[in-house]
């Protein structure tokens, strides 16, 4: 499809080689601490460069660490805590969108590796097939970079007027920057449409607390209290600004003048936001003889963004425990069991967490010519909702310790939510607005979590300890919001994340008939099983596949000492996760111009008529769970090994190591990462390797 003087100029491309590359981190620590009785103090200081693996992608961040405390005298004390850090990112286009919106690893996958980056004149080569498609080496040419400053501090002063009775008064502060900047100029598509493009955007937010507590402990025979009670209050507030402009007549500019572009009517947008949040709590504890334990807490929580009749929620919580190893019927397992304890807890949490959606918002656009001029006009974007209320999660928990050389730690958990809030419920078309914020439907969860921490060896050269962590979840709806219309195939208590597609019936065969409700058919693709019988394929015949969630998650470590040697290993992974195709199984659709996989020669076709994948050509059905399969994966996360010299003469300690993140996975996902593949163009889970030395004087 090419003509003589384009293929003059076609030499072959490995696109993602072009715009990938092998990335380094360095990174540098250094801290301070020391004190005395009355006083202690640390100090550290940060610093990290990262380059990722796609090209002009890459991140820093330098940090400073301050602590201290002071104990004025056995009444009074004083800290104060205090950090800043500054994050600088090189961003990239990223993004699974395809076409004119293609991110870099989208456009270097889907180009044509045989054709050249540039073209006769030295410009970027355009597919003349895919004339919307970008260059990927070309969208290396943007510039996108993003500064994120933040300041955190606290100080807080303790006073202990008599004995066992505290008062606390804290101070703390937040204060986020972040800026972003980006051009992109005439040599990317995007670019050359705009005739180059460019944009600022920054926002400052800021978070104050105040909280005041009192606490009071007393100790007397076989009985410990501990109650404490508070106040404290939140505000939050966030301003920003943002400005953009087109038309530039150099790119030299970049996004440094946006004044000189010559846009009609460049861009220009600011916002605001204030709250705050007000909470008066209260806890008891209390403990007899060492072995019944009993806690109650109660939260009053009071939200801005509610209506004041609405405004505030309660939550209590109650905790039991049982120190069953304590017990005098127990003492004759105190020599291989040195703790046994039984825990069991309800309670209920809140989240205010919707936005800013109790009144109407308007906002001005949709502008009109009246008398031959441009009038600006004003219209409703939000309505408002003054019934939103707080999000209650109440939730029972069981749970039981077992500690010797083998300690286990298992928790049961079930959990309900009610009045989601959500910020996109659908209204009736005659609405001007078609959303508003509100409390809709109920879910509920249940899960067991299980710790279990064994010490395999303990000798005085050599020690083993090793760490398993298994869990389990379910989800599921337990109200529907009263507006839900179910699709036929759904449920009122479907698993959140439900799942359905059509069943598949294998790959029609050569001389064999097409079914009724698929007449059109053709040999190779895919046969959907009619579940009603009624001679057509529609939602009617769609099947649960899954929920998407693995049926179980864990984590495995292990720690080894050998004298002055140390190595650690840790594994974690899941399984029972359903998934539909891999890229692989996917890419092998035939698409004007696009790429295919390797799979392309496993389908079925004149020519290799045995085939176990479908025909690459597409049909109006899909492949239903043709390739829906239980998937896991067992990811080394982490390999650590290291040696401490022994210079106890000179330095306190000093330990040199080598490292090695993700070094390999097994798995049984055909496509890029059974981890972070949510899409068919994730960014890459890299392997990184590293070489370090601690020394504390």
């Amino acid at each position: 499809g090419y003509t003589n003087d384009q293929l003059k100029y076609v030499r072959g491309t490995d696109w993602l080689k072009e715009v990938t590359r092998l990335g380094y981190m360095q990174q540098h620590n250094l801290s301070i601490n020391g004190g005395s009785e009355s006083m202690r103090y640390m100090a550290s200081v940060n610093y990290m460069d990262q380059d990722g693996v796609v090209k002009n992608n890459g991140t820093s961040r330098f940090s400073m660490r301050l602590n201290f405390d002071y104990e004025l005298n056995k009444y009074v004390s004083v800290g104060v805590t205090s950090s800043c850090s500054q994050n600088k990112y090189d961003n990239v286009p990223l993004g699974d969108g395809e076409n004119e919106n293609s991110g870099i690893l989208t456009a270097a996958i889907r180009a044509n590796p045989a054709l050249p980056v540039y073209d006769e004149n030295g410009d970027y080569y355009i597919d003349p097939r895919r004339a919307t498609s970008p260059n990927p080496v070309s969208l290396l040419e943007i510039t996108d970079k993003t500064t994120k400053d933040r300041i955190m501090g606290t100080a807080f002063v303790t006073v202990k007027p008599v004995s066992g009775l505290e008062l606390k008064f804290n101070l703390g502060a937040d204060r986020r920057f972040q800026k972003r900047s980006n051009y992109l100029p005439k040599t990317t598509l995007e670019g050359e449409r705009n005739l180059g493009s460019g944009y600022i955007s920054q926002e400052d937010s800021q978070d104050y607390l105040m909280e005041l507590t009192a606490s009071y402990s007393k100790v007397f025979k076989e009985h410990n209290l501990k109650v404490l009670g508070g106040y404290s209050f939140q505000k939050f507030t966030t301003e920003g600004v943002s400005a953009g402009n087109t038309e530039f007549l150099i790119d030299g500019f970049s996004y440094h003048n946006l004044g000189a572009g010559g846009a009609a009517k460049p861009t220009v947008a600011s916002w605001a936001s204030k709250s705050s949040l007000g909470s008066y709590f209260a806890r008891l504890n209390y403990m007899y003889a060492n072995r019944y334990l009993f806690e109650a807490t109660l939260r009053a929580d009071g939200a801005s963004n509610f209506d004041p009749d609405n405004r505030w929620g309660f939550f209590p919580s109650v905790a039991l425990g049982w120190v069953m190893s304590e017990e005098k019927f127990m003492e004759k397992t105190r020599s291989w069991l040195s703790n046994l304890k039984w825990r069991f807890s309800y309670g209920q949490t809140g989240n205010s967490i919707v936005g800013n959606h109790v009144t109407d918002a308007y906002s001005v656009g949709y502008n009109y010519v009246i008398g031959g001029s441009e009038k600006k006009g004003v219209y409703a974007s939000k309505l408002g909702n003054p019934l939103l209320t707080w999000e209650t999660t109440s939730e029972f928990n069981a749970g039981v310790d077992f500690n010797d050389r083998i300690r286990l730690t298992a928790e049961y958990f079930n959990r309900r939510i009610t009045d989601l809030l959500v910020s996109d419920k659908k209204l009736l078309s005659y609405h001007e607005v078609n959303k508003i914020a509100a409390n809709a439907g109920a879910t509920k969860s249940q899960g067991v979590e299980i710790t279990l921490n064994t010490t395999n060896i303990s000798t005085k050269d050599f020690t083993w300890n090793s760490t398993l962590t298994l869990a389990h979840y379910n989800d599921r709806w337990d109200e529907r919001p009263a507006d839900w219309k179910p699709n036929s195939y759904e449920r009122a208590d479907d698993p959140i994340r439900a799942w359905w597609s059509y069943e598949s019936e294998g790959i029609l065969q050569v001389g064999e008939k097409a079914p009724a409700a698929q007449a059109d058919l053709l040999p190779g693709q895919v046969k959907i099983k009619d579940q009603n019988n009624d001679g057509v394929i529609n939602d009617n015949d769609k099947v649960y596949v899954d929920n998407g969630d693995p049926k179980l998650t864990f984590g495995f470590n292990n720690s080894l000492r050998y004298k002055n040697f140390d190595f650690t290993i840790y594994f974690y992974g899941e399984t029972g996760r359903k998934r539909g195709a891999s890229y692989l199984e996917d890419w092998t659709q035939a698409a004007q111009g696009a790429n295919v996989s390797t799979y392309v020669y496993n389908s079925f076709s004149s020519q290799n008529t045995t085939a176990t994948d479908p025909s690459f050509l597409y049909s109006a059905y899909g492949y239903g769970d043709f390739y829906v399969k239980n998937s896991y994966y067992i990811r080394c996360g982490n390999i650590t090994l290291g040696y401490t010299l022994p210079l106890k003469k000179f330095l306190q300690s000093c330990r040199i190591y080598a490292d090695v993140n993700n070094p390999f996975v097994i798995t049984n996902w055909t496509g890029l990462d059974p981890e972070t593949d949510n899409g068919t163009y994730a960014y890459p889970n890299v392997t990184s390797y590293s070489l370090g030395i601690n020394i504390k004087f």
